[in-house]
């Protein structure tokens, strides 16, 4: 490995490297930044907050994590922190998957894979929930989106049992309900420095611009072990600490330009209150809002009308044919469930509540 190289030959003193994975909007044939890597540590310059640490559970081959817990956020956000009550965690919905099962086979962190794999064993629960979240099923194929109702999707947070202090920790690991990232009391009494990592919809779903669609990048396909791949890292300045069996996570937009064009800055940090510290949370209400008509949060009867306008229209165009003689075939039923699928969208996204940008200056 290039970085145990490196420090066989004394040109980095510690057995650590970092990946921060930028998603920048616009590709060029030219070239595009894809964020920077980092050997011996990680560049703190990148971050939007203390990094906090999640146990590695092997020294050899993948890095592997234990997973304590699941949940889906309504209304979207890109960072594990919210604003509301308890920093917007009275939003997260927790999957009901026991702990064991959500580890079955293991679960390994692979910059190598693009795309995030779960075990089959995830499926029906995490649909489950974002059926009752959105008040449509998740989605089997590419699906039309506008921006608008694509940052309306849940965000999936993922909590990661935590690393043993090691007395370099960049914040007070006595306080962690002060920490973003940190899961804290309010959300988990037992394990308050477990780490939170959040996956949004941004990340989660890509952009085909030849279909003008999004394609799902989560599968559920998985009879061993789950696959946590580069969109679940992506947004995060990533420590891969092998020398003190831990990753860390710092939530980062991994602006490498941006970094060297304010270089000379002595003064540069980009901790929360930093100009440099701009990005879009989800305002959480208070007390949380749900649909109206609902206790599963879907829209049933604009869904129904729907359903029955299609049904009534198909019933009209067969009458047509069939009384000018002409042999009429019936939509392939991929293609209706697609219809479905997309009217069900906008339906259900109708409800959900609207971000909010929010920009974090120096006073």
């Amino acid at each position: 490995v290039f970085f145990k190289q490196m420090m066989n030959t004394g040109a980095i003193d510690r057995l650590q490297f970092s990946l921060c994975f930028a998603r920048p909007d616009i590709a060029s044939r030219d070239g595009t930044e894809a964020g920077s890597v980092t050997m011996g540590g990680t560049d703190t310059r990148l971050h939007y907050d203390p990094m906090v640490y999640a146990a590695s559970l092997s020294k050899v081959g993948f890095y592997t994590i234990h997973l304590r817990n699941m949940y889906l956020r309504a209304g979207g956000g890109e960072s594990a922190f919210t604003i509301g009550n308890n920093n917007g965690k009275d939003l997260l919905q927790k999957m009901q998957i026991e702990e064991a099962t959500l580890n079955s086979g293991g679960i390994i962190i692979d910059s190598g894979t693009t795309d995030t794999y779960f075990n089959t064993k995830y499926n029906n629960e995490f649909k489950r929930l974002f059926k009752q979240i959105t008040g449509f099923d998740f989605f089997k194929g590419p699906v039309s989106l506008t921006d608008e109702e694509l940052h309306q999707l849940p965000t999936i947070v993922f909590q990661l049992a935590a690393a043993d202090p090691v007395g370099d920790e960049d914040y007070d690991i006595t306080q962690p309900n002060t920490v973003i990232g940190l899961a804290g009391d309010d959300l988990d009494s037992k394990h308050a420095t477990d780490v939170l990592v959040a996956m949004p919809a941004t990340h989660y779903m890509e952009y085909d611009k030849q279909d003008d669609k999004y394609k799902p990048r989560i599968m559920f396909t998985e009879h061993g072990g789950s696959v946590l791949g580069a969109n679940f890292m992506t947004g995060h300045d990533v420590l891969f600490d092998v020398q003190n069996m831990r990753i860390g996570f710092s939530e980062s937009q991994c602006d490498y330009d941006q970094l060297v064009a304010t270089s000379n800055d002595p003064n540069l940090t980009l901790y929360p209150g930093s100009p440099y510290r701009k990005s879009t949370m989800y305002i959480a209400p208070d007390p949380p809002l749900k649909y109206e008509g609902s206790s599963t949060y879907a829209p049933i009867g604009t869904v129904a009308i729907i359903l029955a306008t299609l049904l009534l229209l198909l019933v009209g165009l067969a009458l047509y044919f069939k009384k000018n003689n002409h042999q009429y075939q019936p939509a392939r039923e991929s293609e209706l469930s697609q219809m479905d699928n997309d009217n069900e969208i906008k339906a259900g996204l109708d409800d959900i509540n609207d971000e909010t940008e929010v920009e974090f200056d120096t006073p």
